[in-house]
C-alpha cells in the first residue's frame, strides 16, 4: 500500500511543481513591462511551462484512477478503505493545482487583450 500510495503522491508532487513553475514564469510577463520582446519570450515560456504541468497533472490523474481499480481487486479489507482515501487527497490536490493552472494556460489571450 505504501508504495502504492508513494509512487502516486510523487507523480501528484511534480504535477504541482511544475503548475508553480509555471506561475512563476508567467510572472515574468508582467515584469517585461514595455519591452515586447522580452515579454513575447515570457509568454512562450509560460505556455510550455503550462502545457508540461497539464500534461503532468493529466498523467497523475490517471495513475489514482489505475491505482484505485487495482486496490478495488485486492483481499484486504483495511487496504481497500484507507487507500481510496489516501488517492482521493491526492486527486483533490490536483484539482487545486488544476484550477490554479487553467488561467495560466489562457495566458496568450491575456497578454494580447492587455496589449490592444
Amino acid at each position: 500500500l505504501d508504495l502504492l500510495i508513494q509512487e502516486t503522491a510523487e507523480k501528484a508532487s511534480k504535477a504541482e511543481e511544475f503548475v508553480e513553475k509555471t506561475a512563476a514564469t508567467s510572472s515574468l510577463i508582467e515584469q517585461a513591462g514595455e519591452d515586447e520582446q522580452e515579454a513575447q519570450k515570457a509568454l512562450q515560456e509560460t505556455e510550455a511551462a503550462a502545457l508540461v504541468a497539464q500534461n503532468a497533472i493529466k498523467e497523475a490523474l490517471a495513475t489514482i484512477g489505475a491505482k484505485l481499480a487495482t486496490v478495488r481487486r485486492l483481499e484486504s479489507e483495511p487496504v481497500r478503505e484507507s487507500a481510496p482515501r489516501e488517492l482521493n487527497v491526492l486527486r483533490d490536490r490536483l484539482k487545486v493545482a488544476n484550477q490554479k493552472l487553467t488561467p495560466l494556460l489562457n495566458a496568450k489571450v491575456e497578454f494580447r487583450l492587455r496589449a490592444a
